[in-house]
């Protein structure tokens, strides 16, 4: 699966959502990894269609931020490890997009949630 955001250059919570609500849905589909393939953008001009795209937005002036689509992504892999078999899990609230993976050895499920609600 192959996408590109609505908004490329948005390091917000509306993004991160988007990138979050893509990666569930490949795990959905019975896709085992996912990948982001920016994940360090150089410093340049704001606004340039280079700038803001990636994990991590480094500033001209040697500073950086973390943009949300990081945080987002950050959520399924601290949460859903190697090794885990993805189960069956949904919620009553349409707004909330859930994730599960149960560990055979151990019995341990965990879930992450998105919240898309406005």
């Amino acid at each position: 699966m192959e996408f590109c955001g609505p908004t490329i250059d948005d390091p917000g919570i509306d993004n991160g959502i988007y990138i979050a609500k893509q990666l569930s849905a490949a795990l959905d589909k019975g896709y085992n990894a996912y990948l982001y393939w920016w994940s360090v953008s150089q410093a340049g001009t704001p606004g340039t269609p280079t700038n803001r795209q990636a994990l991590v937005d480094f500033k001209t002036d040697g500073s950086y931020t973390f943009t949300k689509r990081l945080y987002t992504i950050g959520q399924y892999s601290r949460f859903l490890k190697p090794g885990q078999y993805k189960i069956s899990a949904q919620s009553g609230d349409s707004d909330l997009i859930v994730t599960a993976a149960k560990d055979i050895d151990t019995g341990k499920v965990n879930i992450v949630v998105i919240n898309d609600s406005p």
